[in-house]
């Protein structure tokens, strides 16, 4: 119970900053930038490239604990830990710097959109696949726990099984974005 005290504690603080920097970012925004434009494309990029990073990084540490092994509420290896870390926070960030990028050429009104869209999720869902079977080995930690009383066969084929959840979620969410 002290860890998901410490971890809830981390987790407001750091949720905490994130909406300060973005409470403060947006005022000054409006307050130093008169164009409308100009001022469109600051916020959006706050909102969807900074803020949106930063939360799923807040997410990640609260769940992995990449670098307090004592406080991680999975159990894996710290490597794992920072990998997924890393990897995903990045994601995210590309993903909202995607979402930024959309917006931005909505507003100009080019209509490449739909295109931006369509390779931006399939390099994503490829990064997602890359990310996935690196650490697939640290994944299956994570889904069988600290069991030590496994059977033979989920010891042999925990990675197998890890592996197959990642690819059966790329795909679902390749070939059904909108209804799963």
């Amino acid at each position: 119970m002290d860890t998901l005290k410490t971890l809830s504690a981390r987790a407001g603080i750091e949720i905490g900053g994130v909406l300060v920097f973005t409470v403060v970012a947006l005022i000054t925004a409006n307050l130093v930038i008169k164009d409308v434009i100009g001022l469109f494309v600051i916020t959006t990029f706050i909102l969807y490239a900074i803020v949106i990073a930063r939360v799923f990084g807040a997410i990640m540490h609260f769940i992995l604990a990449p670098r307090r092994p004592e406080l991680r509420l999975v159990y894996t290896d710290s490597w794992t830990a920072q990998f997924i870390e890393r990897h995903f926070t990045l994601l995210a960030a590309a993903v909202g710097f995607s979402f930024f990028l959309a917006a931005v050429i909505d507003k100009v009104g080019t209509g490449y959109v739909g295109a931006l869209r369509f390779w931006l999720g399939i390099a994503f869902h490829i990064w997602i696949i890359l990310v996935l079977g690196k650490a697939r080995h640290g994944l299956t930690k994570i889904i069988i726990g600290d069991d030590e009383n496994l059977t033979p066969g989920a010891r042999a084929h925990g990675d197998l099984v890890a592996s197959g959840f990642g690819c059966s979620r790329c795909l679902q969410l390749v070939f059904c974005p909108v209804r799963c």
